[in-house]
């Protein structure tokens, strides 16, 4: 199991063997609005910190969620869409938020409660 995936999540329960197959790879996916992904359900914290670190660190964003996504041809590229049926796959998905719904904002209230 790689360092920066998670040992059970809601949407694979405690087997984990479908996450497992994708690297931590960073790709937006907004238009409108600031949305980043990566397939495979990994933990926060290290999808977080591998945002701050690719080219598509411009907004703050929002707790890490866990979903599963199609990708779908369109115009020459790929377009991504939340899917549970066939062909879908996990991915962890954030979105910008605004100040004092981030995530770190949401970290360091908890270091601040403690």
């Amino acid at each position: 199991m790689r360092v920066n995936q998670i040992k059970s999540c809601p949407a694979c329960g405690p087997n984990p063997s479908i996450c497992q197959e994708y690297p931590l790879d960073i790709v937006s996916i907004g238009d409108d609005v600031y949305q980043v992904m990566s397939r495979g359900h990994h933990h926060p914290e290290a999808f977080i910190k591998a945002v701050e670190e690719s080219p598509y660190n411009e907004w703050g964003l929002g707790m890490p969620d866990y979903l599963w996504f199609k990708a779908v041809p369109c115009d020459g590229g790929v377009r991504y869409f939340p899917s549970q049926g066939r062909g879908s796959f996990p991915v962890t998905y954030a979105q910008e938020s605004p100040k004092g719904e981030r995530y770190r904002d949401f970290l360091e209230s908890k270091v601040g409660a403690q």
